[in-house]
């Protein structure tokens, strides 16, 4: 099981990290996505080596419960991942979704070793994929967790319901909601912000996923200077959670000089 401390941030909210590995070696620390947990991160990159930092984003899990939209912005996000990666001191940062969002953000004209990002959502203002994000916010209120799973379950694959079911039923369900909308008017980094992170930097797209769409990954890619793309499908998440992390190590592979998987 990982270990498990908490962690003062902005805004008086506590976040609650685990970490996996060495805790003498060197630390990557790992941001999730909307709705889902630092496990679920932590299993992605299991692959990657040394210490392994994930934790809970603000509104999330075991984090301080958030329902004030003006504490979900992307810049809370930002200042929760400068504070775990203060804390730990690391020079490598991951992140999944919107979490790669606010990894990128951060890493704009800062000094690190590695970036790894998977499925981004869109790039530059908020488009359809990230209204998507409100729609769900508004199914989660007016059918509850149980009933949007339900629905989920009759058209989505098995294991992404299986990963659902194990995070939501963690959330404050009005603080899930208030993030998902939050979300959906969010900005993702644009060109200029990608083209000023520096750090080697893999991204990876889930190949027929339509929420994470390919094409963004790969201008993502495409806009990052030392950029690198690798993608997988969702049947290989399927078999092995690490597939993400591992193309994403591989991709790193070929643009980073000082990392290696």
């Amino acid at each position: 099981m990982p270990e498990q401390w908490y962690l003062q941030s902005v805004n008086d909210v506590t976040l609650s990290v685990s970490e996996r590995g060495d805790p003498s070696a060197a630390a990557t620390v790992i941001a999730h996505g909307a709705g889902s947990s630092a496990d679920f991160a932590l299993r992605v990159f299991a692959p990657l080596p040394g210490r392994l930092v994930a934790y809970d984003l603000r509104g999330h899990g075991n984090s301080t419960p958030i329902r004030d939209e003006s504490l979900l912005r992307m810049d809370a996000h930002v200042a929760d991942l400068a504070a775990v990666v203060t804390a730990v001191s690391a020079r490598t940062v991951a992140g999944l979704s919107l979490g790669g969002h606010a990894v990128a953000c951060w890493a704009a004209d800062r000094d690190l070793d590695a970036v790894l990002i998977g499925m981004p959502g869109w790039l530059g203002p908020p488009d359809t994929v990230a209204g998507a994000n409100a729609r769900q916010a508004a199914e989660l209120a007016e059918l509850g967790t149980e009933g949007s799973l339900r629905r989920i379950r009759r058209h989505a694959p098995a294991w992404v319901v299986d990963e659902l079911e194990a995070s939501w039923r963690r959330h404050d369900p009005a603080a899930l909601q208030a993030v998902l909308r939050t979300l959906a008017r969010s900005p993702a980094p644009s060109v200029d912000m990608l083209r000023a992170v520096r750090a080697p930097a893999a991204v990876v797209a889930l190949a027929d996923d339509p929420l994470h769409p390919v094409g963004v990954a790969r201008r993502w890619a495409r806009a990052l200077p030392r950029g690198a793309y690798g993608e997988v499908t969702l049947d290989e998440m399927a078999h092995d959670r690490g597939a993400l992390g591992r193309a994403a190590a591989a991709a790193l592979a070929g643009v980073a000089v000082t990392w290696s998987p």
